[in-house]
This record gives C-alpha cells, sequence and structure tokens, in this order.
C-alpha cells in the first residue's frame, strides 16, 4: 500500500502512522488523540526524551516521591554514551562536534547504555535496590522510544544493541 495515495488510517504494525496527520491511532482508528509527530518527523532530540518523561515521573511520584526523579537517569541522562562514544571514537571533546556527528546515523556505533548487556545488569540490581528499578524502569521507557523511532525512520541497525555483537562484527 502507498503511504502517499492513502488518505484514511492506515491499519498493521507496520504502519503506525496516519499519514494525513501525523499521529499514532490508539484506541479506535479513527481516533487519534496522542500526536507524536515531533518523534516521527525529526531526529530524537534530548529534549523530547527530557519532555516525554514528565508524565511518567508524575505518574511515579505518588509511589517513591521524589525518587521518582531517578527515572530520568534512565530516560534522559542514559544518552550520555553518544558523547562517550564520540570521545573514544574521534579523541575529541567538543560537544558541538559530538552532536553533529550523532544526527548523521551512521552504522556500526556502540552506545553502552544502550545495549542488552546494560539492560540485563541494571534489571538484576533493580532486585537488590529499589531506585537502580526506578533508573531501570527510564531505560526501558527510553529504549521504547528510541526503538520505536529507528523502526519508522529506517535506521534500526545504526547502533548495535550488543556489546558480543559488536565485538563480533568489528573483529
Amino acid at each position: 500500500m502507498n503511504l502517499d495515495s492513502h488518505k484514511g488510517p492506515v491499519f498493521g504494525i507496520r504502519h503506525l502512522i496516519l499519514k494525513d496527520s501525523g499521529a499514532l491511532p490508539f484506541c479506535h482508528p479513527g481516533i487519534s488523540f496522542l500526536k507524536l509527530s515531533f518523534i516521527i518527523k525529526r531526529h530524537m532530540f534530548p529534549i523530547y526524551h527530557l519532555i516525554s518523561s514528565i508524565v511518567p515521573i508524575i505518574m511515579l511520584f505518588p509511589i517513591y516521591k521524589y525518587s521518582s526523579l531517578l527515572f530520568l537517569v534512565g530516560s534522559y541522562l542514559i544518552d550520555a554514551d553518544h558523547y562517550l562514544w564520540y570521545i573514544l571514537r574521534y579523541k575529541d571533546i567538543s560537544f558541538r562536534n559530538a552532536y553533529k556527528e550523532s544526527l548523521l546515523k551512521k552504522n556500526g556505533r556502540l552506545h553502552i547504555f544502550h545495549t542488552i548487556e546494560f539492560w540485563i545488569l541494571i534489571w538484576i540490581l533493580s532486585f537488590r535496590f529499589e531506585i537502580i528499578f526506578i533508573v531501570f524502569l527510564g531505560v526501558i521507557f527510553h529504549m521504547s522510544l528510541d526503538l520505536l523511532d529507528m523502526k519508522i525512520k529506517g535506521y534500526f541497525n545504526a547502533r548495535s544493541l550488543s556489546v558480543i555483537k559488536y565485538i563480533i562484527d568489528n573483529i
């Protein structure tokens, strides 16, 4: 089905977008009440992770009080590994250059906090430490947004999701 010629809602997991409105259909295909066009049309900038984290933090606040702010560590500060990767790869500490390079979406990147091994580690630690559990929830939230964004925009393989796979692919 050609999305450009289709005027109504598009059904199926591969076509989550209502072409005309840029919104995602929830509940009923004709009712689109959650506008996520900023994610679909542009890069997943860190500010979008920050803004999108507000609602989950509000939901966690009655249970965890101010500890719910640790959700930001997982959902926002996890992107520090983009900068770390840039420093190690290019031996340059410029935020501006790192930011420009991150927009290129090249294949073969290893962002250590975005790997399955890191997720497993913090998941295991979350059984022992409640504060790590809140961080873990933030990581899951962040990665859900990232994976959806990468799938929709067609650069799903731009980063390695496993340290082991990265090592195998680059030896």
